[in-house]
């Protein structure tokens, strides 16, 4: 079932904006922390790296997955990666059984969840990006893995 997404929070570690925030404003980008969507519901979800299914995929809860401190809250609500999919239905979709690409797709924009960092899969940071990302096959899930 789909809800409206009303908004997009970036839970950064305060070291993430070391140089400042203008990287957020690119088509892909990695955090290390969190992101919590709010929805017409009420309800929340934060979206992490995890260690269920597999060690370093995406996971899905209604708390953080961080102990509270050290924490910048960045709004991306109005920001254009996220802006097409706010305010409308959103439904999310895993791209493989490890968890490793979580797709939230509306009418008008998808944008995909990985745990990825560059050209290393089951990190433990959240690669956000336009782009279709595919996960490789497993033996070279297992080559790529970032250690």
């Amino acid at each position: 079932m789909a809800s409206v997404l009303l908004k997009v929070t970036y839970l950064l570690f305060e070291r993430e904006l070391s140089e400042g925030d203008e990287y957020l404003l690119r088509d892909e980008h990695i955090l290390d922390r969190e992101i919590r969507l709010a929805w017409s519901d009420g309800s929340e979800e934060h979206i992490s790296w995890a260690s269920d299914p597999v060690q370093y995929c995406i996971g899905v809860q209604a708390r953080s997955w961080f102990l509270p401190g050290d924490v910048v809250e960045v709004d991306m609500t109005s920001r254009s990666i996220w802006k097409e999919l706010v305010g409308r239905e959103v439904r999310s979709h895993w791209h493989d059984d490890s968890h490793q690409v979580l797709e939230l797709c509306s009418d008008a924009a998808s944008i995909f969840l990985a745990s990825r960092e560059n050209d290393y899969w089951e990190a433990d940071t959240i690669t956000v990006s336009r782009a279709k990302l595919q996960v490789p096959p497993n033996t070279s899930l297992e080559r790529t893995r970032a250690r």
